[in-house]
């Protein structure tokens, strides 16, 4: 007799206790990429390539999903783990997945279920060779991290650890190279507009990929099983997509951009493991949730695009929906470069020993994003993307968004090369903007109103250099400090 079904519940609940979506980003790539294998059960693109097989899937049990089927009186159980990464990385990075299977794979032997078959793949994207699983296994184990001690001790503890298991282990284990998310969302697309487009009018390609990951966000959440017989019966009639599906699209989308920012810094030999691990931490215990939570609210995410945006933005934008996330898409460059000139701020001002609060710093409307830094001596400000070649441009499109009473800045914090507004030892700070000399700036796009702001340059926030805050200070310093005198 095969106890399948009673096999995997009992490591699951060993499984209890890991965080379901742990990382920053990646909750669209493992579901994306779980459907993918679901399209392809039992054909020649089988993800563990198994033949002519009728599995189900349960995601977020064991691992990030687990694949089990019977066939000729054998059980089979296979394990996935998802990760995606934007640049290089170390096998450090790969610690964690690695020995959570394992701890799983000692569990399994234990039970002596020879008439079953477990294997596990880790399907990650980085920009790194393939990494070696007994190598990995082995530098984890032997890993000082105190974020790893817990599994390690669990894995000790069972008294199976031994250079037998480990190797056996390295053998029905792998990492196997995949598609860029963004890839990975087209051939899906793309496979689900081949099977089932014909079947219903209204199915249009976005509409049956929102669909499928909806579905499979709902029916995970509630523990249900998924087959490829579900997605085809799904398909026979007219689809519906979960109610905030964009709006989980949209933050999911956030936090890669993140995930690429703690990438950057983790990656950069110039920085120390202490400021290494610091910004990790600031991106993840502090801007991270705080996005999360803002971005609940379709007004507040509108207010923020335009807000940190130093473009043409639309005004035709339907909140919660794909037109909403393209639009963010759009602003990628804008939002990483904000989002990392406020990690260096935080940064700046761990070193008061203050507790910092996100919540205290921002005033937040449906009209725009205020920053209220607590030394900044001119009021409050917006932090903007980088404004790039011709600055009036920029100002043409920000300056409607901005001017009105109930938002209206006093400073704006952002990078650009215009050496007109830059500081400079010719030139220590434009302050009157909104009045600028006709002789100078004849092609400014802006009314003389009575009151002025302030456009402050970030020269001396050098965020090209994220551990060095000497001058940080100064651009919340009345008139420009050019040496950070």
């Amino acid at each position: 007799m095969v106890n399948l079904e009673q096999t995997i519940n009992e490591l699951h609940d060993l499984n209890a206790e890991r965080d379901a979506f742990s990382s920053i980003s990646g909750y669209f790539f493992q579901f994306e990429l779980t459907l993918l294998h679901i399209l392809y059960d039992g054909s020649e693109k089988d993800a563990f390539s198994d033949k002519e097989c009728k599995a189900t899937y349960k995601v977020e049990t064991i691992e990030d999903y687990v694949k089990y089927y019977k066939k000729d009186d054998k059980g089979y159980i296979r394990l996935a783990q998802m990760k995606h990464h934007v640049s290089k990385t170390t096998n450090s990075k790969y610690y964690s997945a690695v020995l959570s299977l394992y701890y799983t794979y000692l569990n399994f032997i234990e039970k002596n279920e020879t008439n079953i078959e477990l294997r596990a793949t880790i399907f990650h994207y980085d920009m790194s060779p393939v990494k070696d699983i007994y190598t990995v296994l082995t530098s984890a184990i032997e890993s000082e991290d105190k974020s790893l001690q817990s599994i390690i001790t669990k894995i000790i503890d069972t008294g199976l650890d031994s250079e037998v298991n480990r190797l056996s282990f390295s053998q029905i284990t792998s990492f196997e190279k995949t598609e860029t998310h963004a890839s990975i969302s087209q051939i899906l697309k793309q496979e689900l507009s081949n099977r089932y487009q014909s079947l219903h009018p209204n199915h249009t390609p976005e509409r049956l990929y929102a669909s499928a990951v909806s579905k499979l966000i709902q029916d995970s959440g509630n523990g249900l099983d998924l087959s490829i017989e579900t997605l085809n019966s799904l398909f026979l009639d007219e689809v519906e997509i979960m109610k905030g599906f964009y709006q989980l699209k949209i933050i999911d989308y956030v936090k890669g951009i993140i995930d690429s920012c703690i990438n950057e810094v983790d990656i950069n030999f110039r920085y120390t493991e202490e400021v290494k691990t610091t910004y990790a931490g600031i991106y993840v215990d502090f801007i991270a949730p705080f996005i999360e939570v803002k971005f609940q609210h379709p007004e507040f995410r509108y207010s923020f695009l335009r807000t940190v945006t130093p473009k043409e933005f639309s005004k035709a934008i339907e909140l919660n929906s794909l037109s909403e996330y393209e639009s963010f898409l759009e602003a990628s460059d804008a939002i990483k470069q904000t989002l990392s000139n406020l990690a260096k701020i935080i940064f700046n001002y761990l070193s008061s020993g203050e507790e910092i609060r996100l919540e205290d710093w921002f005033e937040i409307t449906e009209k725009g994003w205020l920053f209220d830094y607590p030394s900044e001596e001119r009021g409050k400000g917006v932090l903007i993307g980088n404004f790039y070649g011709d600055i009036f441009s920029s100002l043409y499109y920000m300056l409607p968004r901005l001017k009105d009473r109930d938002l209206r800045p006093d400073v704006w914090y952002v990078k650009h090369d215009d050496v007109d507004i830059n500081a400079s030892n010719q030139l220590n700070y434009e302050v009157d903007i909104t009045s600028p000399s006709e002789d100078l700036h004849k092609h400014i796009y802006a009314q003389p109103f009575d009151d002025h702001y302030h456009i402050q340059c970030l020269g001396c926030l050098t965020v090209s250099n994220l551990s060095d805050c000497k001058k940080v200070n100064n651009i919340f310093i009345d008139q420009c400090r050019v040496k950070g005198v």
